[in-house]
């Protein structure tokens, strides 16, 4: 709500409320959507106010320091179904999962990345990045305990982290100036990422940046890029594009 709110954390919302508080029979997504803020809908929840009749305008402002966040873990951690297994998580959960072992590391839109295990839903780990969202799958680096996460903010800012597999340490933290929203590619001893409309490369260690960027004739769709190796040696990066203009298109990142 202090973001400016819409449909997907709306309905998460409905659903945690319907969870923990019995009389929401005749809240919908569409209410909480339209208040103003948190103090607002507690007083919808509790009946103080009746439902709001305005249209909810989208804020591009970032999130209030004054938001206190309460770590959030589900009352039961894994629900076993005859046909699946599922755990909550405070926002839609838009990103591959990666798996270790007997644990899963998953992000979502609400800034949370947990490790569980995948046995039994205990929480292995945790860690929260108030005011980013995280939709590009994660990558877990080859032959090493590490993790690459990117994700966005409402300010239309990106963010690359890298995080040891346990989530207990954070190696390093780069933001840029556009959203990340497609999969980072590590490649040798670097890590790119669509930041908008320019492919950034970092250095796979440090973070630092590599002054290596490129700017692509237009903005691909979110999607998963791949590397094709070729046999003269030659490595291109390929990207999906939607646009009206769409097709692939192939960056070569060793020019």
């Amino acid at each position: 709500l202090e973001l400016g709110g819409d449909s997907a954390s709306s309905i998460t919302l409905l659903y945690r409320l319907k969870q923990e508080v019995s009389n929401t029979v005749d809240i919908t997504a569409t209410d909480i959507l339209w208040c103003e803020s948190l103090n607002e809908l507690e007083n919808l929840v509790t009946g103080v106010i009746e439902k709001p009749k305005r249209p909810k305008q989208e804020s591009s402002k970032p999130y209030s320091t004054a938001v206190e966040f309460k770590k959030f873990y589900p009352k039961v951690p894994l629900q076993v179904h005859s046909w699946h297994r599922s755990i909550s998580f405070l926002a839609c959960v838009d990103s591959t999962p990666v798996i270790i072992g007997k644990s899963t590391i998953s992000a979502c839109h609400g800034g949370v990345i947990m490790k569980f295990s995948s046995i039994d839903g205990v929480i292995e780990g945790f860690r929260y990045y108030l005011g980013w969202m995280f939709q590009a799958d994660l990558v877990l680096l080859k032959g090493s305990k590490k993790l690459i996460v990117c994700g966005y903010s409402s300010s239309k800012k990106g963010i690359v982290i890298c995080l040891t597999s346990d989530l207990q340490k954070e190696e390093w933290k780069l933001e840029l100036d556009d959203p990340i929203k497609s999969r980072p590619v590590v490649l040798h001893d670097g890590v790119w990422v669509l930041s908008g409309q320019r492919l950034v490369g970092l250095d796979l260690r440090s973070g630092r940046l590599l002054n290596r960027d490129f700017k692509l004739p237009r903005s691909p769709c979110v999607s998963n890029p791949i590397v094709i190796h070729r046999e003269d040696g030659q490595e291109y990066i390929a990207f999906s594009s939607s646009s009206w203009e769409g097709g692939i298109i192939l960056v070569d990142i060793q020019k």
